[in-house]
């Protein structure tokens, strides 16, 4: 069971509450945002936020809600051991994403049950490949995935982190 806040040098991560769904509809409501998630809506949905926002993944610490100096700017998922994340399109850029992401990874290898996360991209965007590579990830396949929001199809990146591979990473230690 992960231990929450997990803090880092600029940031906190904490599971998402029914309070952070304004903060985390208006991220998604940026279309260069919710184009490269797969189960985002486009036009954006409050409900669907909303209902993430009181899920039980939420509950149970899958749905990490990314805050930044008071501000929710992104959401980290660990379902199943599927990582996905997404920050607001003003955080790109500066480091954040790699910053969370490793976070949340070292958190759920906490759990002597993770022995790997899966995650996928999509193959046109490569910001968030370079930030799971850095986080040492690694490709093991590609294929097509649904996105929601561009209603289509599209070419995707599958990666993998085993445990034993991120106990060997440097930032890990």
């Amino acid at each position: 069971m992960t231990r929450f806040p997990i803090e880092t040098a600029r940031l906190t991560l904490r599971p998402v509450a029914p309070g952070d769904a304004a903060a985390l509809h208006r991220i998604v409501s940026d279309e260069t945002v919710v184009r490269m998630l797969a189960d985002w809506p486009w036009p954006p949905n409050p409900s669907v936020t909303e209902a993430r926002c009181g899920s039980a993944s939420a509950a149970a610490g899958d749905l990490v809600a990314v805050i930044q100096e008071g501000t929710v700017i992104g959401m980290i998922s660990t379902v199943r051991n599927r990582l996905g994340y997404f920050l607001a399109a003003d955080a790109w850029g500066q480091g954040l994403a790699t910053e969370a992401v490793r976070a949340r990874i070292n958190a759920a290898f906490q759990a002597p049950e993770v022995h790997y996360l899966e995650s996928c991209v999509w193959e046109d965007n490569p910001g968030s490949l370079r930030v799971l590579q850095k986080c040492g990830f690694v490709q093991v396949g590609t294929c097509r995935g649904l996105s929601e929001a561009r209603g289509e199809m599209v070419p995707q990146l599958d990666l993998r982190l085993t445990r034993d591979d991120w106990s060997a990473c440097d930032w890990a230690k």
